[in-house]
């Protein structure tokens, strides 16, 4: 994965999570309504993150309950919007590209095939049979 695609991602993600969990703040939610901002976002933030998404129903009464808040309330339903949130940002930032890295890196292209080694040639005798010092010495004259 390129750098620049990943970067597009990552603002991709945060850009679309930070307005789905600003749209309920700004706007008013009440319980019991059919198409409220909160239900909408939190639709919409368990497609974003779909196959990760399908941990909420277990994740989120555990963060209810380790805060105190009522899963039926309208903090409930934004404890379980910023846990869709969480889930969908370790998926898509995370996790699919070190998926891609290790696909990528099983895969040997043909132009990493090292050439044939060829052994170099060192001649340490001469027909004189004179060590390189000798030579060295005795082609000075």
């Amino acid at each position: 994965m390129s750098e620049r695609l990943k970067w597009f991602l990552w603002a991709a993600w945060l850009l679309a999570g930070f307005f789905l969990l600003a749209l309920p703040v700004f706007l008013p939610s009440y319980p019991g309504a059919l198409m409220t901002p909160i239900g909408i976002s939190t639709a919409a933030m368990f497609v974003l993150s779909f196959p990760a998404s399908l941990l909420s129903p277990l994740l989120s009464p555990i963060a209810g309950l380790i805060l105190g808040v009522n899963q039926n309330s309208i903090a409930g339903a934004y404890i379980n919007l910023n846990v869709l949130f969480l889930l969908g940002a370790v998926q898509w930032l995370v996790v699919v590209p070190r998926f891609l890295r290790g696909k990528r890196a099983t895969q040997v292209p043909e132009t990493s095939i090292l050439p044939e080694y060829v052994q170099p040639i060192v001649e340490a005798f001469d027909s004189e049979s004179r060590t390189p010092v000798e030579r060295v010495f005795d082609d000075e004259k």
